[in-house]
């Protein structure tokens, strides 16, 4: 579900006003001449955490990205590139899990080697239009627009 949010607070003011709750991410794109993606995304709560200190490759690795596959979302509303669903990352380390490559040192600052949540609501931006929206994810129309009502009261 897509709502507009003409109203939204710009990116990081709406950081800004989210930060104290779980596991906010914020996808900022560049300045004015920046020639990659308009678009901003903004995400807190997610409702779902994959994380892993120490990845090995092989199947267990692959098993448990393909569990992450998104179930079947009916699309409703303007065309957002990312609406919800899956967003973190994947640590330098975790690079032996994927590649032939020496044996990953310990991680020096302790983040984890994959760090992934699942959020339902997103907020977005596209800079080049001058517009934003509420994503809501949920398994219906009503819980997906309760999602990207609930995230848009920042």
């Amino acid at each position: 579900m897509v709502l507009p949010a003409p109203r939204l607070p710009a990116p990081l003011r709406a950081l800004q006003a989210v930060a104290a709750r779980p596991h906010p991410f914020l996808r900022l794109a560049q300045g004015p001449g920046f020639r990659g993606s308009p678009w901003s995304f903004l995400a807190v709560d997610p409702s779902r955490l994959l994380t892993t200190r120490q990845l090995t490759g092989g199947a267990p690795l692959t098993e448990r990205l393909a569990a992450l596959r998104p179930e079947r979302v009916r699309h409703e509303g303007p065309r957002v590139p990312f609406g919800g669903g899956w967003a973190g990352m994947l640590g330098y380390e975790a690079r032996a899990a994927v590649e032939h490559t020496p044996p990953p040192r310990r991680p020096p600052l302790g983040f984890p080697s994959l760090w992934l949540g699942r959020y339902e609501a997103v907020a977005a931006w596209n800079h080049r239009e001058g517009t934003a929206f509420l994503c809501g994810l949920g398994p219906d129309t009503r819980r997906a627009k309760a999602a990207a009502r609930a995230l848009g009261r920042l």
